[in-house]
Parts: C-alpha cells; sequence; structure tokens
C-alpha cells in the first residue's frame, strides 16, 4: 500500500565551487610604520586540483536504474547524483566563465555496439590521448596540468559522429540536464535550512525497452563552442569523436517488470522467514516455526541432518539461560517425536566463541579482564582480613587494589562496545541468519522478532573465552552482564529483499508499535520506533532492528533519490503530466523528440513548453527537475498478528 508523503526539497540551477581548478598566486605584504619605512612581500603560488580526466567513485552517490538491474524503465530517464554538489561545475563544456556544467550522461542502445557505432571502453594513457595523431578518432588538443602526467591512465570510448549528432545534449540543453536538490527544513523565520544537498546529471534520452542499455557519464570539457554547440571539427559522419568516460553502468529494459517506487512496494509480499510448506504434518510443524533442516557431522565423524532455527524468530523468546555452559554439546536439543537435533542454540554459542577468537584484540582483552576478576577477588580476600596486617601492608594492598581496579576499567571499555555490537547481532554471519535463500524470496518483506535465548547463547560463547580455571564457566552468565552496555530486552525488526534497495540506497524506514492499516492515518505526534541497527547486508537486502516489537513499517524515498519520468501508454507517444503551481489542472504535455527512433527528449523545447504554461520567457535547471520529477510515495507493511 502506498500514501503520498511531503518532503522539503529545494531545486537549485547550479553550485559553483569557490575557487575553480588551477594555478592562484597568494600575495601576502607586511608594512612597519617606523623611522624607515619599509614593506615586506611574500607571493605563494597554489594549485586548485579537480577531477578531469578520471573522478573517485565515491563521489558517486547513487545512479539510476541499478547497474545490472531488470526492469521495465522505458519511460525513465537514467541519472547519476554526486556527493558534492558543485562537481559538476567545477569545470565548462566552454572553457570560459559561464556557469555551464561539464559533464554529460549519454545513453546508448546494445544495437549501436554491435553495428559499430561506437567502440567498447578503453583504458589509455593520458599521453596516448593527448597525442591525437597517434589514433584516428577526433579529440581536441589538450594542455595538461601540474597535477597530471602522461602515464595516469583513463577511460575513452570512441562514437560515431552520426550517432553522437542524434543523442549529444546542445549547450542549451547541458545546462538544463544538470541541478542541486537540497533536503532541509524551514526556520521559523522562513529561511529555508539544507540539511543534505546532492548534484543530479540527467540524461536526455529514454531506454529501448526489450533491450540493455549502457549509460556513460562523460567530459564534455572544451568541447563546446561559443554558439553552444559540439564542437565536431571537420570530421565526417562515419568518423570517430573520441570522448573521455568517467563512470559506465548498465540495466536491461524489460516490458512488464516493475520499476518504479510505487510499483515496486505494491508488488512487496509480507512473510515471515521460513521454508516452503511441507505436506509431510511433522515437518511442517518444523518449518512453520522457521526451522530449517541442515546438514550435520557430529563429533563422532557420522553424518546426519538436524534442525536449526535462525535468531530472527516469528514469535518472541524471552527465555535466558542461567546455568553453566561447559560446551556447545550442552545445548542441543533432541525432538523424540522426529528423532533430529536441533543444533540453533549449540550453533549459537559455537559461533560465538569463533567470532571472539578471530578478534585478537577481543580475546586478549578478554582474557585480561578475567584475570583481573581474579586478581580482584584475591587483594579484596586479603583486605578483609587488613586488621591481622600491620599499616605498612595495608597501604601496600590497597594500591594493588586500585591498580587492579583501573586495569579492569580499561578492558571493561574495550571490549564492551564489542559485545554491544554482538548484541545488535553484528558480526553474525548471513547465513546464520538466513540458513536457506528459499526463505527470504526476492521482493519480499520479512518481519521477525529476535529469539533472546538464541542471542543469549551466542554472548555466552563469546564470552567463554579467556577462562582461567575450570570454574569459571559458573560465574560466567553474572560476570557477562558487567560488558553489556545495552541490555535490550526485545529485539524485533523486518528484512527487506528488493530492488527498493538496489534502486534506491537512500531508501529510509520507520517502524511502529502499533498496527495501522492502510487506511489509518499515523497522527504527527506518534514518533517511531528508535532504529538499534539498519544495515545493507547486499546490494539488495536491508536489516533493520529496533527495540520492542514492530507491529508496521514504512518505507520512503528521499528526495534526491526521485528520478525523471514520463508517460508513455502508447509506444512512441510520450507525455508528461506536469504539477505546475497556479495552473489547474495539472496539463498534459506531449513530449517532444529530437530523434524518433533514438528515443532522445528535445529538452529545450520541453522547457520552452513548460515555460509557456508559466507564463514565462524561459526555466532554469532548476525548474525542469522540480517539475520533471515523479511523484515520490511511502509503502506502508503491516505484520500478520
Amino acid at each position: 500500500m502506498t500514501t503520498s508523503i511531503e518532503e522539503k526539497i529545494k531545486f537549485l540551477q547550479y553550485e559553483k565551487p569557490p575557487l575553480e581548478a588551477g594555478m592562484y598566486n597568494i600575495r601576502f605584504s607586511q608594512a612597519l610604520n617606523v623611522a624607515d619605512d619599509e614593506t615586506f612581500e611574500h607571493t605563494v603560488q597554489i594549485a586548485v586540483y579537480g577531477e578531469r580526466f578520471t573522478i573517485n567513485q565515491d563521489l558517486i552517490h547513487a545512479q539510476f536504474p541499478p547497474e545490472e538491474n531488470l526492469g521495465n524503465y522505458s519511460s525513465v530517464l537514467p541519472h547519476v547524483s554526486f556527493e558534492r554538489a558543485t562537481f559538476p561545475w567545477e569545470r565548462s563544456a566552454y572553457g570560459n566563465d559561464d556557469y555551464e556544467p561539464w559533464l554529460a550522461l549519454l545513453l546508448f542502445d546494445e544495437a549501436e555496439l554491435a553495428s559499430g557505432a561506437l567502440t567498447e571502453p578503453q583504458v589509455i594513457n593520458l599521453g596516448t590521448l593527448k597525442n591525437t595523431g597517434s589514433y584516428s578518432a577526433h579529440f581536441p588538443t589538450i594542455a595538461l596540468e601540474d597535477s597530471q602526467k602522461e602515464s595516469d591512465k583513463l577511460t575513452v570510448i570512441d562514437v560515431k559522429k552520426s550517432l553522437l549528432e542524434q543523442i549529444a545534449p546542445s549547450g542549451e540543453e547541458l545546462s538544463l540536464l544538470s541541478h542541486v536538490r537540497q533536503k532541509g527544513k524551514n526556520n521559523s523565520n522562513g529561511t529555508f535550512e539544507a540539511e543534505e544537498e546532492f548534484a543530479v546529471v540527467v540524461t536526455n534520452r529514454l531506454p529501448k525497452s526489450g533491450s540493455r542499455s549502457t549509460v556513460h557519464l562523460v567530459s564534455m570539457e572544451g568541447r563546446y563552442n561559443d554558439q553552444k554547440h559540439f564542437d565536431y571539427g571537420n570530421a565526417g559522419a562515419n568518423d570517430f569523436i573520441r570522448l573521455v568516460s568517467l563512470k559506465s553502468w548498465s540495466f536491461s529494459c524489460l516490458p512488464d517488470q516493475p520499476y518504479t517506487f510505487e510499483e515496486l512496494v505494491n508488488n512487496l509480499s509480507v512473510r515471515t522467514l521460513r521454508l516452503p510448506s511441507s505436506t509431510h504434518a511433522e515437518a511442517e510443524k518444523y518449518l512453520k516455526r522457521g526451522y530449517a533442516h541442515l546438514p550435520h557431522r557430529i563429533r563422532q565423524g557420522s553424518k546426519t541432518v538436524s534442525w536449526y532455527r535462525s535468531p530472527l524468530s516469528r514469535r518472541a523468546n524471552s527465555q535466558t539461560i542461567t546455568d553453566s555452559i561447559k560446551d556447545a554439546d550442552q545445548l542441543l536439543r533432541y525432538h523424540e517425536d522426529i528423532g533430529m537435533l536441533d543444533v540453533s542454540y549449540a550453533s549459537a554459542y559455537e559461533l560465538g566463541r569463533l567470532l571472539a577468537l578471530d578478534s585478537e584484540e577481543v580475546s586478549t582483552a578478554l582474557y585480561r579482564w578475567k584475570r583481573a576478576k581474579k586478581r580482584k577477588q584475591r587483594q579484596q580476600a586479603i583486605e578483609d582480613d587488613e586488621r591481622q596486617r600491620d599499616a605498612q601492608s595495608i597501604t601496600l594492598d590497597m594500591l594493588a587494589l586500585q591498580g587492579t581496579e583501573t586495569a579492569l576499567a580499561e578492558q571493561t571499555k574495550k571490549i564492551g562496545l564489542w559485545f554491544d555490537q554482538l548484541n545488535k547481532l553484528e558480526w553474525v554471519p548471513f547465513n546464520y541468519l538466513v540458513p536457506d535463500d528459499t526463505m527470504l524470496p526476492q521482493e519480499s518483506i520479512c518481519f521477525f522478532q529476535v529469539d533472546q535465548l538464541w542471542l543469549n547463547c551466542l554472548l555466552r560463547g563469546a564470552f567463554s573465552i579467556g577462562r582461567v580455571t575450570g570454574n569459571d564457566s559458573s560465574q560466567e552468565a553474572q560476570q557477562l552482564s558487567e560488558v553489556i552496555q545495552n541490555d535490550y530486552s526485545s529485539l524485533s525488526g523486518f528484512l527487506l529483499r528488493s530492488q527498493l534497495v538496489s534502486g534506491w540506497p537512500d531508501l529510509l524506514v520507520d517502524a511502529y508499535s502499533e498496527r495501522y492499516d492502510s487506511d489509518d492515518a499515523i497522527d504527527a505526534s506518534v514518533t517511531p520506533m528508535k532504529p538499534i541497527r539498519i544495515v545493507h547486508l547486499a546490494e539488495d537486502l536491508l536489516l533493520c532492528l529496533f527495540e520492542g516489537e514492530v507491529k508496521t513499517a514504512e518505507v520512503y524515498l528521499k528526495p534526491q533519490a526521485i528520478q525523471f519520468g514520463v508517460d508513455e501508454d502508447t509506444p512512441g507517444v510520450i507525455k508528461k503530466e506536469v504539477r505546475l503551481e497556479n495552473v489547474s489542472p495539472d496539463p498534459v504535455l506531449s513530449v517532444p523528440l529530437r530523434s524518433q527512433g533514438k528515443r532522445v527528449i528535445n529538452i529545450s523545447e520541453l522547457a520552452k513548453d513548460i515555460a509557456k504554461k508559466l507564463s514565462r520567457s524561459s526555466i532554469t535547471s532548476a525548474r525542469l527537475g522540480k517539475y520533471m520529477i515523479e511523484g515520490t510515495a511511502k509503502g506502508r507493511f503491516v505484520k500478520s498478528s
């Protein structure tokens, strides 16, 4: 189920950097007003370096559609967003001070690669690129900056002029296809306070249905002339034009596949973590409770099949173990009704031991903590008998005790953080959480409650490392509480496995301890549950953990993650419903195409059409970005009772 939401988002035409890339001279001067006035001057030269032929991939915040994804993306304009909001304007396509971006996003169809209209990406040296006489493709003469060496590597693609003329944006369109999105809030005085901001570059071409598409983020630095046209030089129609590719990714556009956020949300199935149903009545009893049957090699060397249940259970289990545990075998359970072992808690205990041993720092600190604990107990026993000792000995014993307490405090702090993370299921391998992939199918949201007994066995297993004497196990349950910083009485949450996670890395989630059906309005005064841990376990898998019992979950988007979209109910007839201020009803515009066969949108004409509806002479990329985005939505999911 989806409901509309409203976010505070502001669109900016551009955001220029304080300093553009280049060399700068800073002059310092100091004048002394004494009998003989004298002025001292010193000049320092500094270089401001910016990305040019390669970029740091950490700059890229997200791209849409997701890389190597499948979906019906024929009505969406792919885009890429950047962590640094000034990035598209740190250089210029014209080589002057105009506020024009230097980046363009070009989309290519697989048939164009097959026909030879463009080449596969090539990795070359910067020296090769500079020496334009060493290859047949056309590329302008360039001068290297101080930070660049001819041995530096970069990636290039060669595109036939006849193809590039059809898909490359004009200089005017280049400006319209880049903007900045800010997320924030309005202050009491009416001013907007930005909390996050991203630069966004959008392509002008729609993917072809039933085909594989590749998108290249290319450098357009200095490639446009004063008339804002791409400078092809004297290239012929079949000549190749060389472009520097800074980033590329591919995806497949398949009909009848959901791609929009709302479609994917409505396509999600709500479930619990369990294997498919079995016709065997006894086995079904265990499958309903989330058990999986897994191969098990017992200590004697023989093989069998045993039941295992992950800590992500359908029902709550608040049991704990206070008795001493000497080894994992003590936690094996035998089910006489079906003649099988339950290894769930034994596995948790042994996993805890292995995780602690895997960290040399934690296992060493734990051993030292237990030794210091023993030392303190012995010293306190001596202190109890202090009346039988002289004053000097008492002083020495007290100093020794203080040193032990200091050592204990240091070790407690060191291991406490690690145990707190383990208490939130960090470090636990995925196959312990989901023992069988079929338990968590694609496009599903799986609610769970954490089995506190499983978690307690995990912690007890980790804490068993560093035992000093054979009787230490009897005190571990009580000592463990001394190092646990946060003792969660109840944990629950959900696993979300979907293209929603891979397609929108900025996906946001809220959880509530009450059930709210699809038509229920959640009062603004209701505060969502505080998350304990939200983490991507895989590209398409999100784990969300909360304290308490989650009964309702909502997923929605950050404004920066919203994509451009159009409507194409009839093939080749592309329209866009534009939500304009003071214009009712929302006009539906026919989207003009530069090339019908290439599905390239005439961005300049579209901007003029929108401006005309607004009674303006023109609009900027900020307004185009605002009016071309798809409406955002929020999906709500309710745990079954």
